[in-house]
């Protein structure tokens, strides 16, 4: 997923994820849709962002080797 893909479908990223993260996983996306971060999508197991800023950070967040450091202090 590029930075600029406002959507995904759950199966593509449960791929990479055990049975245990999978369940996990499900109950963070309707953690996320509680908190209109996410809405469904179009099609069955889509997802689409509300928030644009989000999806770039969590593009950010997950790019090997690269660590993204809090300079809030």
């Amino acid at each position: 997923m590029s930075p600029n893909e406002m959507t995904f479908r759950k199966q593509d990223v449960e791929r990479g994820l055990t049975d245990n993260e999978k369940k996990k996983f499900h109950n963070f996306l309707q953690k996320m849709k509680k908190l209109k971060v996410l809405r469904s999508g179009d099609v069955r197991g889509g997802y689409i962002f509300n928030i644009r800023m989000v999806r770039l950070y969590i593009w950010l967040q997950n790019r090997p080797g690269q660590i993204i450091v809090d300079d809030s202090e």
